[in-house]
């Protein structure tokens, strides 16, 4: 028996399941997208009626509005839209089953998104190509490309893309069975939602969680975190959520052996189910339901579950149900004593096992092919990424070569300013020395010629103390003329 899985796949790409929706919301999308003008606002409108049809399964009419998308973007040159076109046709081509076209389609919504510098489209496209590779097999891969989109939506600060990036890698430890790295991303997932507040998002994050404890045989736990879940899904109104949780709790109690229990909990899912007209997940619960009845032993209702269960199971063309269905009900009927009936509805399950083991040996025939292709490109961009790393190398080198040569451009500069410098100072303090000496030789001069002005005047003084005076002189002159005879003899 399957385990319900409370992620649904794109649910990576989407907000949530539309199945509580009524289609109304598709008509109230067309009816405003025919009074809208050809512009940007009318090409939002066309992609989420692309993603209601998505939702909703009804490919056909996902790809004939997918197309009006494309028209109008290109008519109006409306980059983002033709980048939606292309993201949502390799969702499409995913769904489909042609994961080799799904990958080429979303590199070219990738390389559109890249272009506008789209980074939220740019992350929404990681998270689709992830979900390729999970889907064949390759989740180291599908890893890869979950961080990528972190580091995408991180940088925009969206806490609910990273939120959801996280659940999505931890189902693919759990599918590798590395189970600590599963809890390890779930807890992210939930100490990310506690930040936004989002009832419907937190209860599938626990129920990531609680699905992981029921891979590790923890009962209790998952319990638990099942309970939890529904709480959050009963706040949000999310009647899909709830009935994935009452199936999962069902499928817990009957790995405990609590078949009343369990059929209890697969009869309240499976009525929420039919409410909401989730028809592909009814014969789960009546496969469920019909298990309890078969291991107590009640052959008659475990027959009449198991038909049913297959009924649905026909008309969803559904083969796992189908093969398991049939192997329970071979089961029953030999117990019931029913040898003819049990063995030609063994060969039916039988059929349908080998229909999935072919179906599982196409999808290794494809991962080989993508592996094929992926290394194939990986060499190429090896060839084309040592090229450019070599481009890169020279570029670098005469940089630093151009680098070099101004660095001693400027080592040369400055040792000439330095010895412009050193002779500048010499040649100033020569001077301030000449001037020195030169004055000191100029107070020498003066003292020199003060001395000998001192000696002249000294002198003068003396001379002039030895000489008779003027006036002396004059009288005797005066005498000598008056009575030169007093002076003759």
């Amino acid at each position: 028996m399957r385990i319900i899985s409370p992620i649904v796949m794109f649910l990576y790409l989407h907000s949530g399941l539309l199945m509580s929706q009524s289609d109304a919301y598709a008509d109230s999308l067309l009816h405003l997208i025919g009074t809208k003008k050809p512009d940007s606002t009318k090409a939002k409108l066309l992609d989420k009626l692309v993603i209601r049809y998505e939702d909703l399964g009804a490919f056909d009419d996902a790809k004939k509005y997918l197309d009006s998308l494309r028209v109008l973007s290109e008519k109006i040159n409306y980059k983002k839209g033709i980048g939606q076109y292309y993201a949502e046709s390799a969702l499409i081509e995913e769904y489909e089953g042609d994961p080799s076209a799904s990958l080429k389609t979303n590199d070219q919504a990738m390389k559109i998104y890249s272009e506008i510098g789209f980074k939220k489209g740019m992350a929404a496209v990681y998270i689709n190509i992830g979900n390729v590779y999970y889907e064949i097999g390759k989740l180291s891969e599908s890893i890869d490309a979950q961080l990528q989109a972190i580091r995408l939506y991180q940088s925009i600060h969206d806490d609910e893309g990273v939120a959801s990036c996280y659940s999505n890698i931890g189902n693919a430890y759990r599918q590798e069975n590395d189970m600590s790295q599963a809890l390890s991303y779930h807890r992210k997932a939930i100490a990310m939602q506690l930040k936004i507040d989002n009832e419907q998002e937190m209860g599938n994050a626990l129920s990531s969680l609680a699905t992981d404890y029921y891979a590790n045989a923890d009962y209790d736990s998952a319990k638990f975190f099942h309970q939890q879940a529904m709480l959050h899904f009963q706040k949000a109104d999310y009647a899909y959520g709830m009935a994935l949780s009452y199936g999962n709790l069902g499928n817990i109690l009957i790995a405990e052996d609590l078949y009343d229990s369990s059929y209890y909990y697969y009869k309240k899912a499976f009525d929420l189910f039919t409410s909401i007209g989730a028809d592909g997940d009814l014969s789960y619960m009546e496969n469920g339901m019909a298990t309890a009845h078969l291991a107590k032993n009640e052959f008659k209702e475990a027959k009449n579950g198991f038909l049913s269960a297959i009924g649905h199971g026909l008309r969803s063309q559904d083969k796992y149900i189908l093969a398991r269905s049939y192997e329970l009900l071979s089961e029953t009927e030999t117990k019931m004593g029913d040898p003819k009936d049990a063995l030609a509805h063994y060969k039916l399950s039988v059929a349908y096992s080998d229909s999935l083991n072919n179906e599982d040996n196409t999808k290794k025939t494809v991962q080989a092919q993508m592996q094929y292709e992926f290394d194939t490109r990986s060499a190429a961009d090896s060839i084309k990424n040592a090229e450019s790393t070599e481009r890169e190398k020279i570029k670098h080198s005469n940089e630093i070569r151009q680098q070099q040569l101004y660095t001693w451009a400027g080592v040369c500069g400055f040792a000439l300013m330095l010895i412009v410098a050193v002779v500048s100072i010499r040649a100033f303090r020569n001077k301030k020395k000449a001037n020195e000496i030169i004055a000191h030789q100029k107070e020498l001069v003066e003292e020199k010629q003060k001395e000998i002005l001192d000696s002249i005047h000294y002198a003068k003084r003396i001379q002039q103390a030895q000489l008779p005076s003027e006036k002396n002189v004059e009288k005797n002159l005066s005498r000598m003329k008056e009575k030169p005879g007093e002076f003759n003899g």
